[in-house]
């Protein structure tokens, strides 16, 4: 059933790879406006997703405040008021807090399923570990316990999630993974996936990460927020072992569950 949800949007999903690509090319050179401007043709074109809305929420937050963060928080609540999306989009709007403590989030998230065992069953666990804390899938019955979830949601999370997935075992295992049984009907999507991971987007992040000058798209912002000078910072403090170790070190870890 996922397959044939991605192969009927598959024009759908190619226009959202262009888009997404290009709000990664503003989003990793501090373009948050131009991002956001991005964001909000992918939504009008697919609707919201909780890849959309992850990103939306990450940029107000880093850039215009928790006030603007709020705003928007508010207005989507009263678009998803029932099911797992009100519960999803709270706890990612909790990991855009950079200053927040990610052991203290992933503990809250455990303790939630152990006050919750008689609603929350073992598979809607897993699932929504996998969404909020982006755990490693490593076999073909864990993969379509994600997959089975997603079809409940925008086939751009459903997508996303597959082809995270895929190109994290591909990375790992080689195309061998699609000889492996259940995933060998996964690989004619190889292509769209391949798509959707631009190599350049790599090589750019990298470069702005260790540039001294790295250029900030407008002065109006509400703080003097730049991704990368932050993450060269806690970069910094992580290969000298200073005395900022910890906190950046929770830092980076809850940019990167966001942001991925």
């Amino acid at each position: 059933l996922s397959l044939k949800i991605i192969k009927k949007n598959e024009t759908n999903i190619l226009s959202f790879i262009h888009l997404k690509n290009k709000f990664y090319e503003h989003f990793f050179n501090n373009n948050a406006k131009s991002a956001l401007r991005i964001l909000d043709k992918i939504d009008n074109n697919f609707n919201y997703s909780l890849w959309s809305i992850s990103m939306r929420l990450i940029i107000l937050r880093l850039y215009f405040g928790a006030e603007e963060q709020k705003n928007f928080l508010n207005s989507i609540k009263k678009i998803y008021t029932t099911g797992l999306m009100p519960f999803l989009i709270h706890r990612v709007s909790l990991k855009t807090d950079i200053n927040s403590n990610f052991n203290n989030y992933t503990q809250s998230l455990k303790n939630h399923f152990k006050d919750n065992k008689y609603y929350i069953g073992d598979d809607l666990e897993f699932f929504l570990t996998y969404k909020l804390l982006n755990i490693e899938i490593l076999n073909i019955e864990s993969f379509k316990k994600i997959l089975y979830f997603e079809q409940k949601f925008n086939y751009i999370d459903l997508f996303q999630s597959m082809s995270s997935i895929i190109r994290r075992l591909v990375i790992k295992n080689g195309d061998k993974i699609f000889d492996q049984e259940g995933f060998e009907e996964f690989k004619h999507i190889s292509t769209l996936i391949d798509l959707s991971y631009e190599q350049d987007i790599c090589v750019t992040v990298f470069e702005k990460i260790f540039q001294n000058n790295l250029y900030v798209e407008s002065n109006d912002l509400k703080n003097d927020f730049n991704l990368f000078t932050q993450i060269n910072h806690l970069l910094k403090d992580l290969i000298l072992l200073n005395e900022d170790f910890d906190r950046s070190l929770n830092k980076l870890i809850n940019l990167i569950t966001v942001v991925l």
